[in-house]
């Protein structure tokens, strides 16, 4: 945040901050807009994407195990089935998801930021920045930022 010397006004680059002096804002923006993304970051969103959805098929898994459904682990060679199978599985996919699609995350980030140009951004939207609003009195004027 900069302060203008001759206005005594809060001002940034990105957003006009002035409406918010003397105001605690947590989360003033509504969307964001992504034209281009670093390696690291892509690598990064990706993994945590995979685990995510790795963890979420393990418990599946475990789920489908404690009822008596077909549940199965390999790992190097032993085979774990049933409620075994389905405990490892929660363990074990999110470490093979997150690895897998980190490894391929690199191979994809040029088509990917090419995709980015090609389609003039990817808008991301805060679903919980609509429901709560930020905790002033006002809102800020400026509702999307845009990343470059």
């Amino acid at each position: 945040m900069i302060r203008n010397s001759v206005e005594g006004r809060l001002t940034s680059p990105l957003l006009d901050l002035s409406e918010f002096a003397g105001q605690v804002i947590l989360f003033p923006m509504k969307s964001i807009v992504i034209t281009r993304i670093s390696l690291l970051s892509f690598i990064k969103l990706t993994t945590a994407t995979a685990i995510a959805i790795g963890w979420f098929l393990g418990v599946l898994s475990l789920i489908a195990s404690l009822f008596g459904g077909p549940a199965a682990a390999n790992i190097f060679g032993l085979k774990f089935q049933g409620i075994a199978g389905g405990l490892i599985n929660v363990i074990w996919v999110p470490i093979v998801f997150g690895v897998g699609l980190g490894i391929f995350s690199i191979a994809a980030f040029w088509p990917f930021l090419w995709l980015l140009r090609g389609i003039g951004g990817l808008r991301l939207d805060f679903e919980g920045s609509e429901s709560a609003g930020p905790r002033s009195v006002s809102r800020p004027k400026s509702e999307e930022l845009v990343l470059r």
